[in-house]
């Protein structure tokens, strides 16, 4: 039985989720789709005071979307709460909204860059990832480009911090070692006003990488040009920065979801 307010789907998961703000546009609309196609029953409210003024059945996780940096009103997020005890919130920062870094490490699992929500929206059953059954799949060297230290330190602290052996290089020209199964780029080095570098920058190291090596660009505020762009030129994967150190350990262990074949990676 449908409740009222709410777009049911019989076969999917049995949880109900309301989504609070846009959901039409390029950044949004890859995200809502998975959302609805996941949730049993799925509701849509333009914005926080729609959503407490048209109540609905108690939701299992509310998505909230950002269309800027405005701050939501602490008695309005807590009128949400109270309304929605149960509910895991998710807070879907778009291409003009810059999350505060501190606000980002206190709750980093709560706050996903608009291109990387489509990997979120799954549901309890499929939420926790999966090692690779294979070892020898797993990345034990990892290629940094960065143009400072400053920029490639966190990674390389990352990396070692499960024994992956990683390099540092501050342009792909002085890139010397070989055999590397994983490259990431800072924006430093490959950034929004010079897209054609990209094409260029990749295939200089090809012969430096293994055949299967991925490739991740890490940029901050990237909007849906830049990201078709990067996967055009051959970038596996785009993170947003501040770096989030989960979805790079992530890479290293040979966790992905377990809904990967079915989920777009951070696009």
């Amino acid at each position: 039985m449908n409740i009222a307010g709410w777009k049911s789907n019989p076969e999917a998961d049995p949880e109900t989720w309301l989504w609070i703000g846009p959901r039409d546009s390029e950044q949004w609309n890859a995200a809502y789709q998975k959302a609805e196609s996941t949730a049993g029953q799925i509701a849509f409210r333009a914005n926080i005071e729609e959503a407490l003024m048209r109540s609905c059945a108690p939701a299992d996780r509310i998505i909230i979307a950002k269309q800027d940096s405005a701050e939501i009103a602490t008695d309005r997020m807590q009128a949400l709460r109270d309304a929605h005890p149960a509910a895991e919130f998710i807070r879907v920062t778009g291409v003009c909204c810059a999350a505060d870094p501190a606000e980002v490490r206190l709750d980093p699992n709560g706050m996903v860059p608009w291109h990387q929500a489509v990997d979120r929206m799954v549901g309890p059953s499929n939420a926790a990832t999966e090692e690779s059954s294979d070892a020898t799949d797993l990345p034990k060297s990892v290629g940094i480009i960065a143009s400072q230290l400053v920029d490639a330190e966190i990674l390389l602290d990352i990396a070692g911090s499960v024994g992956v052996t990683a390099f540092w290089f501050r342009s792909a020209q002085e890139c010397t070692a070989r055999n590397v199964d994983a490259f990431w780029w800072d924006d430093s080095v490959l950034n929004h006003s010079r897209p054609g570098d990209w094409t260029t920058s990749l295939e200089s190291i090809r012969t430096l990488a293994r055949p299967h090596a991925k490739h991740t660009w890490l940029v901050g505020l990237p909007n849906p040009k830049d990201i078709r762009l990067a996967k055009e030129a051959g970038m596996n994967h785009v993170l947003s920065k501040p770096v989030h150190v989960p979805a790079l350990l992530n890479q290293l262990l040979g966790r992905v979801p377990s809904v990967a074949a079915s989920a777009r990676v951070a696009a």
